[in-house]
């Protein structure tokens, strides 16, 4: 059966994009309101001197990459330097083309992307992704060649390295983007994100990220960054020492509410789980003040979590002009509306968006495979999803889902069979038995179904035992869906058997499956009924 990643705890983990489509969205922008009284931790002013002395492309790629790693792309000579860029297309890298271009005019791209991605082209899309990002990285390296020295050349090196799995080399550029700019927002938060992508049992990379955080004097005054920290000082069960801090950067009101939006939500969350309603609902309203893609998904997160919450945070995402809020959109589709298509729709552009994203793909396919029957779709979410997450054994189980439900259980059989996994969670290896199951089934051998039929009823006993609603029942419906598609004359035990699932669940999966296998078998009881001997 389908094994889907969305019941974890939801964090205020930075997103990471591009830079440049990071300038476009506004969280490399100045984030006070008033005057502080901290000096500026570096200056750029002999990377202007330089650029106009020399009026060079490499002159102003170099400033350009000083502005970005040190936040000051408001200096006039760093917009005349990506003219000079633009100008100059053919003696520049693409890479350096598509920065200048989004520093001058951030909003392009963003239309570009919205424009161009529709659903119709998710399998076009993904069907040449991994040579498409191998050849950024060539792009990436060719570039860092001439300028070894750019940050954030490094960050978009790690970024395509991570989107093709390859651990290793994404945390060394990484770490090197990080020496270069040791007290820059987007290098740190991007490298928050990567570490706590790649996070396991085997490494410390959350302890590693929180020394760095707390190690650069920007987490004290910067709100993103101290929030980046919060958040890996909750995911390792720590208390953090800058929720105080923050709880007085939140009511000093010295900082525009977008520079607040993540923290706010952040420590809004913790007081969640404290259970300190009141003063949870009132960062919650804080945050949204002028909230960015990710903590409209925290709040919508947060108001599942917690329906009591509800009453006093109305939260339409219609109302909010937030750009790139594919999650909180995919999860609203849902829950809210009940929109399965638009629901694929949205997880279609999260997982474009968001390419190393595991939920993106994990629910994506869901949502195809099951809702929407669209195994073409699914096989392409899980594809572009095991790219990133190689060996993934909850991605494996879906595709494997899928083939079954496009009638090719040898391919999925063949592929269960090799899964090389290890530490795999109990939920996992329950969907990855009723998966065998499934297949088995769709052999349509007599030997093979009756065994597909005891793997069934075992992770229907297993999800029992563990006490796990939503899973037993997602058991329940596809063993009766593929006994009833086994045998229709099975139609009056089916419905013994889905009567077993309450009529209201809350979960939307179920409800609508169990409503549809339902009504199968009732027709199916009727048509035989209608054509017994009189």
């Amino acid at each position: 059966m389908i094994s889907v990643s969305t019941e974890h705890d939801r964090h205020v983990i930075p997103n990471w994009r591009s830079f440049g489509s990071t300038v476009s969205l506004g969280e490399l922008d100045a984030y006070q309101t008033v005057e502080r009284n901290f000096p500026k931790v570096y200056d750029i002013d002999e990377y202007i001197i330089d650029f106009q002395i020399n009026k060079t492309t490499v002159h102003a790629s170099e400033l350009i990459s000083a502005a970005i790693a040190n936040n000051r792309l408001e200096a006039k000579e760093v917009e005349e330097a990506a003219y000079l860029i633009l100008k100059n297309s053919d003696k520049v890298t693409s890479l350096q083309f598509d920065l200048a271009k989004q520093i001058l005019s951030p909003e392009l791209l963003h239309k570009q992307y919205i424009n161009h991605h529709h659903e119709e082209d998710l399998l076009r899309y993904f069907e040449d992704h991994e040579t498409r990002i191998k050849d950024k990285i060539k792009c990436a390296r060719d570039s860092l060649k001439q300028f070894n020295f750019n940050p954030v050349l490094y960050v978009e090196l790690s970024r395509y390295y991570s989107i093709i799995g390859e651990e290793a080399k994404s945390i060394h550029a990484m770490k090197i983007a990080m020496h270069l700019a040791k007290n820059n927002r987007f290098v740190f938060r991007c490298a928050t994100r990567l570490f706590v992508h790649y996070h396991s049992e085997k490494n410390d990379y959350l302890e590693q990220m929180q020394r760095y955080l707390q190690k650069t004097p920007m987490v004290s005054h910067d709100p993103w960054l101290m929030s980046a920290e919060i958040s890996l000082s909750t995911l390792l069960d720590r208390s953090s020492k800058f929720v105080k801090k923050g709880i007085g950067i939140i009511d000093s009101k010295n900082y525009a509410p977008f520079s607040l939006t993540e923290l706010a939500s952040n420590i809004a969350t913790i007081e969640m789980f404290h259970g300190s309603r009141k003063r949870s609902k009132t960062l919650f309203k804080e945050a949204l003040k002028a909230p960015n893609d990710n903590t409209l998904a925290q709040v919508k997160w947060a108001l599942r979590k917690d329906p009591s919450l509800e009453g006093s945070l109305q939260v339409s995402l219609d109302s909010f002009d937030t750009k790139k809020k594919f999650e909180a959109l995919t999860y609203d589709s849902y829950f809210g509306r009940k929109d399965f298509n638009e629901t694929l729709t949205q997880a279609i552009h999260w997982l474009i968006d968001q390419p190393f994203s595991k939920d993106a793909a994990m629910f994506g396919s869901n949502i195809a495979a099951t809702l929407v029957s669209d195994q073409d779709k699914a096989i392409a979410l899980v594809k572009a999803g095991l790219l990133s997450h190689p060996d993934d054994p909850g991605l494996i189980n879906n595709y494997a889902y899928s083939l079954s439900l496009d009638n090719r259980p040898d391919e999925a059989l063949d592929m269960l069979n090799k899964m090389k996994a290890s530490n795999i969670a109990e939920e996992t290896k329950i969907c990855l038995k009723a998966t065998r199951g499934l297949a088995l089934f769709r052999t349509r051998q007599h030997e093979r179904i009756e065994e597909g039929r005891a793997l069934y009823q075992e992770a229907i006993s297993d999800t029992k035992k563990m006490n796990n609603s939503n899973l037993n029942w997602t058991a329940i419906i596809n063993y009766a869906r593929e006994e009833l598609i086994h045998d229709s004359k099975n139609a009056v035990e089916i419905v013994k058997l889905l009567d077993m699932i309450p009529s209201e669940t809350k979960n939307p999966s179920i409800d609508f499956l169990k409503s549809d296998l339902m009504g199968q078998c009732l027709d199916t009881m009727k048509s035989l009924v209608a054509n017994s001997p009189k």
